[in-house]
């Protein structure tokens, strides 16, 4: 942290005068750890001359220590700034006894016994002043008594964002003023020793942000959808309501967080439909821009390789079989692409004298992409096949990620933080009997995949496959399938999130049997071309427990979880697009909710 603030302070001699004085001066900066904790209404920084107030207090209390509300400034327009005082600066004190700091943002100039004042009635001229956002900095407990001091600042208050369109879908202006939030809270007292929003009262009309012809943003109380809150719409002089808690009973709007929806006016039946469309958050982000699917990409951690494995790192272009059979020179070989590296190939063997592989993509924020165009098998028995943090693409409806004709024993086959896609399956288990002791696949997503699902077995067994933390959709056959096992099965799927399709059972098992754990799974719409879902066929038994579906999908047979009593175009963002993001339920694939 203190790096980073000299590295900020170095780019002007004011700041460096500061630091360099001896002084004693607080150095404030905000942004070193969570860029852009403030979105002004066009752009996601902080702008230069943004006022916060600062509090210096004794250490472990809220008792002050000689300065009190004292005005800083942003010194930029950016992600991260330092702050100047506008007037006297805070010093530290000279017996150096430890000190924390308490700030706020937008700076008022008058407060009384710690109490800001909050008042969201009119936002029509931006956001900016309205957007209530609190740090506090003690270094963990032990104040401080000298160096920078690094606010991080926390949303305080909830964003609502509404698009408004026509029954076509096309941008709809509403009338001059024609937006109104009713029925909710305007004002409030926040307390800066606590932390808490006291005394919110006063309900009232709210006149929002105009961000664009058709989008229109406020800032709101934390609160939950109740009786009475209401958006009124003027289109053409005629008024259209949507009333919030009869189409999204109890939704909760929390602290540092942005939901955008869909407003779709039915001008010919004077309708009005809501539909959440995005919602972004962690406190500490800015707020997200109007339904955008952007997201900050968090980096894959690099692997952690056994040091008993060979490592060959290959450039982008690559050959992996060339390095396969031409460079691997022990049984447990690791073959790690490039990062945001491409790379094609086709069908081939792994090597007999290769136990144990693993291809894994270098972590970063860019996945290494491969073009598979054929299939891949094993000579000999293997202990592990791992692929790690890879963007598999096939030909659809020609081929597979292994094709396994010849009998071998597999220890494990492991799909970790990886994305596949457009073929026709990724594991299948043709002809003469392979055993495979556990099949895995962990925070992936495979969609577009064919008639020979996920896995295939059609010799030999598969005595354990674990699905968790995935998200699956548009599969036209089935999850698993059991067609020819030669042994029962154990089978476990959890958390994962599932819409169009399979098409059959998510398992289906044979004669042989074997059991189903399916637990904290959502369940989307059927495959377009089935016109229901089901989760298994003929188990032996079946134990679940904390699952969802849409209420628009149908059932062959006892449906399995409870209805979330939303629809699949309420529930999820975009779920034509893959992305299944959604705020109602802490049930299916993590990456979707938070």
């Amino acid at each position: 942290m203190a790096a980073v603030a000299i590295l900020l302070v170095a780019c002007n001699d004011q700041n460096d005068t500061r630091l360099t004085s001896g002084s004693g001066e607080v150095i404030f900066v905000s942004g070193i750890s969570h860029p852009a904790t403030r979105v002004s209404p066009d752009g996601s920084q902080w702008s230069a001359g943004d006022q916060i107030g600062i509090y210096m207090t004794a250490s472990g209390t809220t008792t002050p220590a000689g300065f009190s509300n004292v005005p800083y400034e942003a010194e930029s327009s950016a992600a991260s700034t330092a702050f100047k005082a506008s007037a006297a600066g805070i010093y530290f004190p000279e017996d150096e006894s430890p000190v924390d700091f308490i700030a706020y943002y937008p700076y008022t100039p008058t407060l009384t016994d710690w109490s800001y004042p909050v008042d969201l009635t009119d936002q029509s001229a931006g956001l900016a002043a309205h957007d209530l956002m609190y740090a506090r900095a003690d270094s963990n407990g032990n104040g401080y008594v000298s160096g920078s001091i690094s606010l991080g600042f926390k949303h305080q208050l909830s964003k609502i964002t509404l698009n408004v369109v026509d029954e076509e879908g096309d941008a709809l202006t509403p009338d001059m003023d024609g937006v109104t939030f009713l029925g909710m809270n305007t004002t409030a007292q926040f307390d800066l020793q606590t932390g808490e929003l006291n005394t919110i009262t006063a309900p009232a009309a709210i006149a929002p942000y105009q961000a664009t012809s058709n989008s229109f943003a406020a800032i709101l109380f934390p609160a939950s959808f109740a009786a009475g809150h209401q958006v009124s719409i003027r289109v053409d002089d005629h008024e259209y309501v949507w009333d919030m808690h009869e189409s999204h009973p109890g939704m909760e709007l929390k602290a540092g967080f942005s939901y955008t929806f869909r407003i779709t006016v039915h001008t010919s039946d004077a309708e009005i439909e809501a539909i959440l469309v995005d919602f972004g958050g962690g406190s500490i982000s800015p707020w997200e821009d109007g339904g955008a699917d952007n997201k900050e990409v968090e980096p894959v951690p690099d692997l952690e390789i056994p040091e008993d494995y060979q490592i060959i790192q290959l450039f982008s272009g690559g050959s992996i079989e060339s390095a396969l059979k031409n460079d691997a020179t022990a049984s447990k070989v690791a073959i790690v692409l490039a990062n945001g590296g491409e790379y094609a190939t086709g069908s081939f063997k792994f090597p007999a004298s290769v136990t144990s592989l693993i291809l894994a993509g270098k972590g970063g924020t860019v996945t290494p992409t491969i073009d598979h165009t054929g299939t891949l098998q094993a000579e000999g028995n293997m202990e592990l096949i791992h692929f790690y943090n890879l963007d598999i693409k096939g030909v659809p409806g020609s081929n597979y990620i292994m094709n396994q004709e010849t009998s071998i024993e597999l220890g494990q086959i492991l799909i970790e933080n990886c994305k596949i896609h457009d073929m026709r399956g990724v594991l299948r288990f043709k002809e003469n009997p392979t055993t495979l002791d556990t099949y895995t696949i962990t925070n992936s997503i495979l969609y577009n995949i064919g008639d020979y699902n996920l896995l295939t077995v059609d010799a030999g067994a598969v005595l354990n496959a674990e699905i968790t933390q995935s998200t699956i959709y548009n599969v036209a056959g089935r999850g698993i399938r059991m067609a020819n096992a030669t042994q029962a099965a154990t089978v476990s799927i959890n958390e994962c999130t599932f819409d169009q399709g399979p098409k059959y059972a998510i398992v289906e098992f044979n004669s042989k049997g074997g059991s189903l754990t399916f637990t904290n799974n959502l369940i989307g719409l059927p495959h377009a071309e089935a016109n229901s879902v089901s989760v298994v066929s003929n188990q032996t038994s079946l134990s679940e427990s904390g699952n969802y579906y849409v209420s628009d999908t149908s059932w062959s047979g006892t449906p399995v979880g409870e209805d979330c009593g939303f629809t699949a175009e309420q529930l999820f963002a975009k779920p034509a697009n893959g992305n299944f993001t959604q705020s109602r339920l802490t049930a299916g694939d993590p990456r979707w909710y938070k």
